[in-house]
């Protein structure tokens, strides 16, 4: 209730959870999430460690959440 009153147009997530849709649609521009790892190829926890296990770059990406674990759209991505 409180985040409903707060009246923000996006978010900014970096919890260690799993965002629910009745969340995701309190916010009109939606909720950005950055991962350690390049989407969709290494999603979850541990993305650092399986993108140098599978030999990716380290990177880093930012995503729009949605109702998928790590499957929003990608708006950046930025590799080390």
């Amino acid at each position: 209730a409180v985040v409903a009153r707060s009246g923000a147009d996006v978010a900014v997530h970096q919890l260690p959870f799993i965002i629910r849709p009745n969340l995701i649609d309190v916010f009109p521009l939606g909720i950005l999430n950055d991962h350690l790892g390049v989407l969709p190829f290494v999603r979850g926890r541990s993305s650092l460690e399986f993108s140098l296990l599978f030999g990716l770059p380290p990177a880093a990406t930012v995503h729009r959440v949605d109702a998928g674990v790590d499957a929003g759209p990608l708006l950046r991505v930025f590799v080390y």
